[in-house]
C-alpha cells in the first residue's frame, strides 16, 4: 500500500481542461501524460488486489477443509505451507474441488446477468464513477469482514464480488477510459498499459504475499486483509481524480475535433459521455455543435432528443438542416406539426430536407401539400424532393412523381442530372427508364456517369445483357467512375464479366488507362481463368501493365492457388524480365557516362527501378503471402543490413535457378559488373550501341523512340540516320 501511495502520489492533483491546440501541436510525438498513469495506477490497484484476494481466498477454503497443502502453484511456484510445513493430502480434497467448481459457476451466472441487466444500466445512469469506484468500496467492505471474521463465507464473498464485478462493470468502464485518448496516444501506449503492467504488478504482487507469508505465517489472512484496505485506500481517491481527468479529455477531444466513438456501443455508454456530448451541442461555438452533431449521427438521438429540438428551433440554417437529416424519423426531436408547417410555406433552405422526412416517416398528411412542389420548375431541388417523398409513401400521383425524375434525367442542364440521379440513388424501386441510363453512360460528364453508376448498384435496375456490361466496363477508364463501375460489376455473373473485361482489353482502340481498370477489375475474380487471361496480357513493352497485371496476379494468388502449368509460365516470364533487366544494364554500360546522354540515360534508370519491384512479385508467385511489399520497402532504403536479411529470405524462397539469376540484380554492383553477370547467365546482351539505339527508336514506347532519336541527332550516327 505505502508503494501504491508513492506511485500515485504526483497525481493526486486536479487536471485543467486543456485548450484547443494547433494542428501542429496535436501532431506531436505522443506521450505518457497524467491522464494516462492514472490509468496506470488504478489499473495496478486492480490486478494487485485481485491477485492477493485470490491468494487469500484460497488460503481460507484450504484451511476450512483441513487441506494443509497451499496450492504451490498460487504465487511464483513456491510451495509455502501455512500449518506445520507439511505437504500432506486428506479425504477432504474432494470437498475442496466441489467448492471450488461452486463457486465459479456462481461467479460465471452473476457474471452473465450483470453483463445482461446491471453493466449498461448502471453506467448510462450513473456514469464512469459507478462503474469504477464500486468494485474498490465492496472489495473494501469485505476486507474489513475477513479481517474481522477471516472464516469460509466471507474470503468466498470476497472472491466473487472480484470476479462478478471486475471482469464486467469494471472491465467495461476501464475501456471507455480510452474512447477520448487519440489513435496515436492509443496505438503507441495502450498495449504497454493493458498488457505489460498487470504481468508486472502480478510479480510484484508474488513476491509480497511471499514476503507476508514468510514474515506473518500466524496471521497471514489478516495481514493481506490490512494490505487490500491500504491499496484501497489509495485506489478510491484515484478514482474520482481519473474521472475528473476522463471528463476533461472528452471535453478537449470533442473542442479538437479529435474524438472517435465509431466503436463505442450506445448500450453501454456511461452518462459522462452523453452529458459531455449534450454539452458540447450546446456550445456558443456553431463548428463545435456540428462537429458533436457529426459524431452522434449514427447513434440512437433519444438521449439527447431535448437538446435537439431546441437546436432545431432556434439554430443556423445549417445545423438545422444537418439535424433534418440526422432526425427524419424521430417525432420527438422534430414534430410531425413542424414538419407540415415547414413544407406548406413557400420554398427556403431546409424545405427540401423537411420534404424527404415526410417520406421517411409515411406522413399521409403531407401528400396533399407535396403535390403543388412537383410542379416548381423553378426549384428543381424541391421537385424532386416531392417525387422521391411520394414514391417512397407510394401515395399520391405516382405517376406524376417518376415522370417528374425521368424529365430531369434526360434535361440538357447537368445540375438537374445531378439532382435527379442523387434522388433515385436514394429510392427503393425504379422509377426510370433503362434505355435513357444505359445512353448516359456513355455519353454524360464523369461526375454525371459516377452519379448513374451509385444508382445501377441497385441490381433491379438494369439487366444482366452482355452488352450493359460492355457499357460499364468503358467506364473502368476513369478513377472517379471506376470503383463504382466495379461495384455494379458485382451484380452480374462472374463468367460473363470475365469473358467481357477480356474481349475488351484486347480491343485495340481503348486507352492504357481502361486496360489499367480491367486489370484491376479481373483481380477481384480469384479464378484459374483469370490468371490466365492476365498471363496471356504480359508485355514487357507496356511497364506500367505489365506492372499492373503482375500485380493482379499475385493478389489472385493470395486468394487461390494458381495451378502448376500457369505457375510454369510465370517462372518463365520472370527469368525473361531478369534477362531484359540485365540488357538494360548492358545498354547502360555502352552508354558509358550519364552526360554523355542524359535524358536516355535517365529514362533507362527510371525503368530499371519500375522492374525490380515487378520482378520481385513475379518471382514468388508459388508462395504468394511471402510479404513481399515489405521486402521491397526494405530493399528500396538501400542500407546494408536490410538488404543483406532481404536478399537471405529470398534465398529461402526461390528456386536455384532464380536465385542464380534474380538474386544479383538486388546486390551491390557497377553497371559493367551487372553486364557481366546478364552475359555469363543469358548470353546476347547488348554489345553495339548503334543496334541498340536503332532497336529503341523503332521500340513500342513512344518515350524510349524519341529519347533514342534524340541522342542518335545529338552525337552524329550518320550511319544510322541514313539507315533511317
Amino acid at each position: 500500500s505505502l508503494g501504491m501511495a508513492w506511485l500515485a502520489r504526483r497525481y493526486m492533483r486536479q487536471e485543467q481542461v486543456q485548450p484547443v491546440q494547433s494542428e501542429a501541436v496535436r501532431r506531436e510525438p505522443a506521450r505518457l501524460d497524467g491522464y494516462l498513469k492514472s490509468i496506470i495506477v488504478v489499473l495496478a490497484a486492480t490486478i494487485l488486489v485481485a491477485t492477493i484476494v485470490d491468494y487469500q481466498y484460497k488460503v481460507i477454503a484450504n484451511r476450512h477443509f483441513n487441506y494443509d497443502e497451499v496450492l504451490t502453484n498460487s504465487f511464483l511456484g513456491l510451495g509455502v505451507a501455512t500449518q506445520g510445513g507439511a505437504f500432506s493430502f486428506n479425504y477432504n480434497e474432494i470437498e475442496l474441488t466441489a467448492f471450488f467448481g461452486s463457486v465459479a459457476a456462481l461467479v460465471g451466472v452473476l457474471q452473465l446477468a450483470s453483463r445482461l441487466f446491471v453493466v449498461g444500466t448502471l453506467l448510462t445512469r450513473f456514469g464512469i464513477l459507478a462503474g469504477l469506484v464500486l468494485l474498490p468500496v465492496i472489495i473494501g467492505f469485505n476486507s474489513v469482514l475477513v479481517l474481522l471474521v477471516p472464516v469460509l463465507i466471507t474470503g468466498m464473498l470476497l472472491k466473487v464480488f472480484d470476479q462478478s464485478i471486475r471482469f464486467t462493470l469494471n472491465e467495461t468502464s476501464m475501456e471507455l477510459l480510452w474512447v477520448p485518448v487519440s489513435p496515436a496516444r492509443k496505438l503507441t501506449f495502450k498495449p504497454f498499459i493493458n498488457g505489460t503492467i498487470p504481468s508486472i504488478v502480478q510479480g510484484a504482487a508474488g513476491i509480497l504475499i511471499f514476503v507476508i507469508v514468510t514474515l506473518f505465517a500466524e496471521i497471514d489472512v489478516q495481514v493481506i486483509s490490512l494490505v487490500i484496505l491500504g491499496v484501497v485506500a489509495v485506489w478510491i481517491p484515484m478514482v474520482f481524480r481519473l474521472r475528473q481527468g476522463y471528463m476533461n479529455e472528452l471535453l478537449s477531444s470533442i473542442q479538437q475535433r479529435d474524438l472517435a466513438l465509431e466503436e463505442l456501443d450506445l448500450s453501454t455508454a456511461d452518462a459522462t459521455i452523453i452529458a459531455t456530448i449534450d454539452r458540447s451541442l450546446q456550445s456558443e461555438d456553431e463548428i463545435e455543435r456540428a462537429f458533436t452533431l457529426s459524431l452522434i449521427e449514427n447513434w440512437p438521438l433519444a438521449p439527447w432528443a431535448k437538446t435537439l429540438n431546441q437546436m432545431f428551433h432556434q439554430d443556423s440554417f445549417f445545423i438545422r438542416q444537418k439535424i433534418l437529416r440526422m432526425a427524419a424519423v424521430y417525432p420527438d426531436i422534430i414534430s410531425d406539426d413542424d414538419l407540415l408547417n415547414i413544407i406548406s410555406g413557400e420554398p427556403d433552405d431546409i424545405t427540401d430536407e423537411a420534404i424527404i422526412a415526410t417520406g421517411k416517416r409515411g406522413l399521409s398528411a403531407a401528400v396533399p401539400l407535396l403535390t403543388p412542389h412537383i410542379t416548381r420548375y423553378d426549384h428543381p431541388e424541391t421537385r424532386a424532393a416531392a417525387a422521391s417523398a411520394l414514391i417512397t409513401m407510394n401515395e399520391g400521383p405516382l405517376d406524376m412523381a417518376s415522370a417528374t425524375l425521368q424529365q430531369m434525367l434526360e434535361a440538357r442542364d447537368a445540375n438537374q442530372n445531378v439532382i435527379a440521379l442523387n434522388t433515385l440513388a436514394n429510392l427503393p424501386k425504379v422509377v426510370v427508364n433503362e434505355a435513357v441510363l444505359r445512353r448516359m453512360l456513355m455519353e454524360r460528364s464523369v461526375r454525371t456517369r459516377a452519379l448513374i453508376l451509385q444508382v445501377i448498384e441497385n441490381p433491379d435496375y438494369l439487366t444482366g445483357d452482355t452488352e450493359i456490361i460492355k457499357i460499364i466496363v468503358h467506364n473502368l477508364e476513369k478513377p472517379a467512375t471506376r470503383a463504382a463501375a466495379q461495384r455494379v460489376l458485382k451484380n452480374y455473373a462472374p463468367a460473363s464479366v470475365i469473358e467481357v473485361l477480356a474481349e475488351r482489353y484486347q480491343d485495340r482502340g481503348i486507352s492504357e488507362d481502361n486496360r489499367v481498370g480491367i486489370v484491376q477489375t479481373l483481380s477481384h475474380y480469384p479464378h484459374s481463368v483469370t490468371a490466365a487471361h492476365l498471363i496471356s496480357f504480359l508485355d514487357l513493352g507496356h511497364l506500367r501493365l505489365y506492372g499492373e497485371i503482375v500485380s493482379a496476379l499475385l493478389l489472385i494468388a493470395r486468394q487461390q492457388p494458381l495451378p502448376r502449368e500457369l505457375l510454369a509460365q510465370l517462372e518463365e516470364q520472370a527469368l525473361e524480365l531478369a534477362r531484359t533487366l540485365y540488357a538494360q544494364y548492358s545498354l547502360l554500360n555502352l552508354l558509358d557516362k550519364p552526360d554523355r546522354s542524359p535524358l536516355l540515360y535517365e529514362y533507362l534508370t527510371s525503368e530499371i527501378s519500375e522492374m525490380g519491384p515487378t520482378l520481385l512479385k513475379l518471382s514468388i508467385m508459388d508462395v504468394p503471402h511471402t510479404p513481399i511489399e515489405a521486402l521491397i520497402e526494405h530493399l528500396h532504403h538501400q542500407t546494408v543490413r536490410s538488404s543483406a536479411n532481404v536478399l537471405e529470405i529470398l534465398e529461402n524462397v526461390l528456386s536455384r535457378a532464380e536465385r542464380e539469376m534474380i538474386i544479383p540484380l538486388f546486390e551491390a554492383h557497377s553497371i559493367p559488373e551487372f553486364a557481366a553477370i546478364g552475359q555469363q547467365h543469358f548470353g546476347g546482351m547488348p554489345r553495339r550501341l548503334d543496334a541498340e539505339i536503332e532497336r529503341c527508336i523503332f521500340a513500342v514506347d513512344t518515350w524510349r523512340s524519341l529519347l533514342a532519336l534524340d541522342f542518335a541527332l545529338r552525337h552524329g550516327h550518320e550511319a544510322l540516320l541514313n539507315s533511317l
